[in-house]
């Protein structure tokens, strides 16, 4: 059936009233708790005396989370308590009227309080303390007993905040004479001690090693000589191993992590210093197994190196750098790993390099490499083999440690984008029993700018390392 009707042919319309905002970016970071202050400039193509309401609020961009209203005025400024993560910011202004409303997404991204900065472990008035120095140059000198309300007594012997990009740990360990605690690293609060990580209530005395294994399927904790490992996954804060069984006797505290995707992918060597070789762990195993030989290699045999290890550094893209002392001689050598393969071995020409306290190393662009004798600073060019003292601290002052700037500091990490990155190195010195933070601008060429170093931190303890949290 079918009818026909007339239609009285009015194409009359209102206006639409177009909304523009105007704002200095489209991406705003915040510490978490501190105020976010925006302030939109609004133009609108109708005027008149109508009104709008406004509304700002947040959703995490991997979740499905119900938005957060932050705020119901024109502008912004409001202390921003959302947990740290990113966030599409949304900015809504409803028009009175017609009841229309205009959106505009931002990128927000939250840090903590301690969202990136160097980690340094040092001991003052008789008891340990892990202090922090953000990036934008606070120090914080015990954030831990702060942020948990209780007294760390023990003595501190080292720090690590591993990073593990696939599960997204923000983690900080802290290796002290009492026990060996972790603590979240955006808040510092108190996740777990040694008798739940490990079952047992482990304390450290030496220099330790935190490293996440190939594909971050596993991560390996060195204490004491003794290696303990775990299955990672997304909010770990579970159990490592005991003491990993098998041929070696007593580690120095680094993994060797090889990423690449060769006869070797997936070991994690370590170098155990009383057997004087190499051992490893394959990707999922939980037994420490007898480095392959070999001896054809040029460099050095990985089952039977028979020198001391004094000093190792990590640098990118799967290489690694150590410093190996012949005992019978106390001639030092640059020993280099590529992707669990040997590809350096020299002696090392400098007066008491036997004596070293601290050692890093860049590997990407130049192979350079940094060295702490006494109270001197060297550049030690690997490809040509010789060393230049660049800094050189008061006669009474004992170099602790040195890092370079490594941002991400990962083996992934083939071409990291920070512009910074091995750009800077930061320098711990102990001078009798309190100890300064110096960190130093580098040239293309790996030489300190302007000759003296960019930053300048005092009022810790005598520091025993320096590590880097990144974001």
């Amino acid at each position: 059936m079918a009818s026909c009707q007339t239609d009285d042919q009015d194409f009359s319309y209102d206006p639409t009233n177009e909304i523009s905002v105007v704002t200095d970016t489209t991406s705003y970071s915040v510490i978490q708790f501190e105020t976010l202050n925006i302030v939109p400039e609004i133009s609108n193509s109708i005027k008149d005396d109508r009104t709008y309401k406004y509304e700002w609020s947040a959703y995490a961009t991997l979740s499905g989370k119900t938005p957060v209203v932050l705020s119901t005025e024109k502008d912004l400024n409001e202390p921003i308590g959302l947990d740290v993560n990113t966030y599409h910011l949304v900015y809504s202004i409803t028009d009175t009227k017609t009841g229309v409303v205009y959106t505009q997404r931002y990128t927000l991204k939250v840090d903590s309080g301690f969202y990136e900065g160097w980690l340094v472990a040092n001991n003052k008035d008789g008891r340990g303390q892990l202090s922090f120095i953000r990036k934008d140059g606070l120090v914080i000198y015990n954030p831990a007993e702060e942020v948990n309300g209780k007294t760390y007594s023990g003595m501190a012997f080292d720090a690590a905040a591993p990073i593990n990009d696939l599960t997204d740990n923000h983690q900080i360990y802290y290796f002290a004479s009492d026990n060996i605690y972790l603590f979240d690293a955006n808040s510092f609060t108190e996740l777990s001690t040694s008798e739940k990580l490990f079952g047992l209530p482990l304390v450290s005395s030496a220099p330790a090693d935190v490293a996440i294994g190939s594909l971050s399927s596993t991560a390996y904790i060195v204490n004491n000589g003794k290696i303990h490992s775990t299955s990672m996954f997304a909010g770990f804060e579970g159990a490592y191993t005991a003491p990993l069984t098998g041929d070696y006797d007593s580690v120095y505290p680094m993994a060797f992590v090889n990423q690449s995707f060769n006869a070797y992918f997936g070991n994690t060597y370590f170098y155990d210093n009383i057997r004087k070789k190499f051992v490893f762990a394959a990707m999922g195993e939980v037994r420490i197994n007898a480095a392959a030989a070999t001896a054809s290699n040029a460099f050095f045999n990985m089952a039977s190196v028979n020198r001391t290890m004094l000093v190792a550094a990590k640098g990118t893209a799967g290489r690694y750098h150590f410093i190996m002392k012949d005992d019978s001689t106390s001639k030092c050598y640059l020993y280099s790993l590529n992707n669990g393969i040997p590809s350096a071995n020299k002696e090392i020409a400098l007066a008491g390099i036997d004596q070293i306290t601290s050692f890093d190393a860049i590997s990407s662009g130049a192979e350079l490499a940094y060295i702490g004798l006494g109270n001197k600073l060297y550049k030690y060019d690997i490809a040509a083999n010789t060393t230049v003292e660049i800094y050189e601290f008061p006669a009474t002052a004992k170099i602790a440690d040195i890092k370079t700037y490594k941002n991400p500091y990962l083996d992934f990490s083939i071409n990291p984008t920070d512009p910074q990155h091995n750009k800077k190195i930061t320098v711990a010195v102990n001078n009798g029993g309190s100890g300064e933070v110096f960190v130093f601008s580098l040239s293309g060429t790996g030489t300190i700018v302007n000759s003296t170093f960019s930053e300048h931190y005092t009022g810790f303890g005598e520091i025993k390392s320096v590590a880097y949290r990144n974001k």
